[in-house]
């Protein structure tokens, strides 16, 4: 027989002085998660109320994302992109949500702000491994928010949620020092007029046209080096984004705290294999399985990248070591690849939930799900 569970959730808590809303953890016992911030029943549910009470008490929600790396706003009527929006900016306490988006991911502005955007317009069998937006980038964005306007109903489809402090905190000491060496990343974004890079490579996700909105591959290779990216126009037509970022941790602005920041378990056209072997384990799908030893074979081989610079092209993603060139040791990748999954959690969505994520706490992702309908839109700050 089974014992009965000791642990009993918290009763949630007053935050606002009529306890209009409340909150608490969505789940104890020890791991990660996000603390849950809800209208306390019969009182006003409104999205409007949601943005009266986050410009009334500023503070508190900014001390409390800071602290916690993760705050879920759920049980209020946000309904669409302008509630979202609306959420969002204050949230930003002041600030400015951003409107350009120079990742890897294909998105689409959602409404004519272009302050709100898919969150990653992926087909549902890819996962997303779990990173730290954009930290790829010079300045990546200090928080990001997620919007559930369509809850898919079938199993999937999660954002899980990484403790990046946990993660670098657990690292083998000499693992650290290996991987403490400047990083420059590669990624290829292909030419949508010819279409057969992106069939035959499914590390391009996107196009440099989508990617920089224009069809002129000279205003493309400007756009990129204003933003501090080195472009290279591929035989293929395709167009190869390099730039070096420093050792793959960084400091939070509040206290200063040392985070696992980098996207060195991302873009890497090799670790496919190794996030497709864990859906397989999480999942229990022989599909994904025969897919993880296909990239395995493909990729972790070198066998992919002989043949598409063979081909005028490159493999999708690729980090070298920015003084040598080399690519770091893949055990040491794919340990941190496994830290990332021990330190991660999930949860299911629910529509008009809104997620609030510390950039510089927090790492997110997205889990394969079954195709059923779901709608996730995302922003974030202005850096």
């Amino acid at each position: 027989p089974f014992e009965p569970c000791p642990l009993r959730p918290p009763a949630p808590l007053c935050v606002d002085e009529a306890c209009a809303v409340t909150a608490r953890p969505l789940r104890v016992g020890g791991g990660f998660s996000p603390l849950v911030v809800s209208p306390a029943p019969g009182a006003d549910a409104s999205a409007r109320a949601l943005v009266r009470f986050l410009d009334g008490h500023r503070a508190w929600a900014r001390s409390r994302l800071e602290t916690s790396g993760a705050v879920l706003y759920r049980g209020f009527d946000v309904a669409n992109a302008t509630d979202f929006e609306e959420v969002a900016t204050a949230l930003e306490a002041g600030g400015d949500l951003a409107t350009s988006y120079l990742g890897t991911s294909p998105r689409d502005d959602v409404g004519a702000s272009r302050r709100v955007k898919t969150a990653a317009d992926l087909p549902p069998w890819k996962m997303i491994p779990v990173h730290a937006e954009m930290s790829f980038a010079p300045a990546p964005p200090q928080r990001l928010y997620f919007y559930s306007h369509v809850a898919n109903t079938g199993p999937g489809g999660e954002t899980p949620l990484a403790d990046l402090r946990a993660v670098l905190a657990a690292a083998d000491p000499a693992v650290r020092r290996r991987l403490s060496r400047p990083l420059k990343f590669h990624r290829v974004y292909f030419d949508a007029t010819t279409s057969w890079p992106a069939r035959l490579d499914p590390t391009k996700t996107k196009s440099w046209q989508a990617m920089f909105g224009t069809s002129d591959p000279a205003k493309a290779i400007a756009a990129a080096a204003r933003a501090g990216y080195d472009a290279e126009r591929l035989k293929d037509g395709s167009l190869r984004l390099s730039h070096v970022v420093g050792a793959p941790t960084r400091r939070h602005a509040a206290d200063g705290a040392e985070v696992w920041h980098s996207h060195m378990t991302n873009i890497d056209s090799k670790g496919w294999a190794f996030h497709h072997a864990q859906a397989a384990r999480d999942l229990r799908s022989f599909s994904y399985a025969a897919l993880a030893l296909a990239f395995r074979a493909w990729y972790g081989s070198g066998l992919a990248r002989r043949v598409y610079l063979a081909l005028g092209s490159d493999v999708g993603q690729r980090v070298v070591d920015a003084a040598t060139g080399l690519e770091p040791s893949q055990a040491d990748a794919d340990y941190v690849r496994a830290l990332m999954a021990h330190f991660t959690s999930t949860h299911r969505h629910a529509a008009g939930d809104v997620l609030a994520l510390d950039n510089f706490r927090v790492g997110h992702g997205r889990t394969p799900w079954d195709g059923s309908p779901r709608q996730l839109w995302a922003a974030w700050s202005d850096v």
